[in-house]
């Protein structure tokens, strides 16, 4: 057998790998190796891609069922955290992860929910809308309402995933849509987020509120979800007139101000004119909560008082 026919053998069947191992043994030109190393990349990127199409038909044929635990105006939904803590385990018994690239448009904000194999293999679905400026939300809450929203779909619709619909006893009527339209998904995700970012920075615990929440009968005993709470008590919570009437009732300091201010005649105003003229800034219930403490303080409200009575 000559050495030609014998290369020939050798090459039969052999991936791209092993021609290009051959090539350089046989001490083949820059271009030829060239050429086999764009092959390897072509053959390395069909054989992830196979990979990829094989653990995600067996992602979706193990992944647990996905339950719409939250309520939006009468129908349930499947919040991100609840889609996330369902599928994870699955994924990565499928050697599949997921990240989320965000970016911003003419047309307003890009979410892209990536999955990758562990081979390498990768797709993406995007998704855009503008910020969510409903409501009474600051722009970094219109902001994070919307990735939040956008970041639930994108990964549902890359990976194929259908949330398990609310059992209706057969109720249903003909062409009744049971699942919440877009607009109410935002709107929930919005009003559970601006009520949490509320709570963070007023000091609410998830205690205080649910206690008050199930006090008056919006909640029931027990349940500390304000997912939970109808879109309209929700809504008028985080109304600003209502969220400070939330705040005198249940944050310690702004309650104890405020009984001090009545006990001693002083209004709204006297007291901002104090605050402002302290520099601490107005309203007084939005000053800082150390220095509001300690103007509670016996030693010394009496001399608080007696200033904000002249002003």
């Amino acid at each position: 057998m000559s050495e030609e026919v014998a290369t020939l053998e050798e090459t039969r069947g052999s991936t791209p790998t092993d021609l290009l191992a051959i090539a350089v043994n046989a001490d083949a030109d820059i271009a030829k190796i060239e050429k086999l190393m764009e092959l390897q990349e072509r053959w390395d990127a069909k054989i992830s891609k196979g990979s990829y199409y094989t653990s995600m038909s067996k992602f979706q044929a193990t992944c647990p069922r996905i339950e719409r635990s939250n309520r939006a105006h009468n129908n349930k939904y499947a919040r991100l955290d609840t889609i996330v803590d369902t599928i994870k385990a699955a994924l990565r018994d499928c050697g599949l992860t997921f990240r989320f690239e965000i970016s911003d448009s003419d047309t307003g904000i890009n979410v892209t929910c990536v999955i990758t194999h562990v081979d390498g293999h990768s797709e993406r679905t995007t998704m855009t809308a503008p910020a969510d400026t409903s409501g009474n939300k600051n722009v970094i809450q219109s902001r994070a309402s919307s990735v939040t929203y956008l970041q639930r779909y994108t990964l549902c619709a890359v990976l194929g995933l259908v949330a398990n619909d609310e059992d209706n006893d057969g109720n249903e009527l003909p062409g009744k849509n049971s699942q919440p339209t877009a607009s109410e998904l935002v709107e929930n995700d919005t009003q559970v987020t601006t009520l949490i970012d509320l709570m963070a920075v007023d000091g609410v615990s998830n205690q205080q509120l649910s206690e008050m929440c199930i006090e008056k009968e919006w909640l029931k005993k027990g349940d500390r979800d304000f997912a939970h709470l109808s879109p309209d008590v929700l809504g008028g919570m985080i109304e600003p007139e209502n969220w400070l009437k939330v705040r005198f009732k249940l944050v310690k300091h702004l309650k104890g101000i405020k009984t001090a201010m009545e006990v001693s005649g002083i209004t709204t105003e006297k007291m901002d004119a104090y605050c402002e003229a302290k520099e601490f800034g107005t309203p007084w219930y939005d000053i800082d909560a150390d220095i509001l403490r300690q103007m509670l303080l016996p030693a010394n409200w009496d001399q608080v008082a007696a200033k904000a009575a002249t002003l």
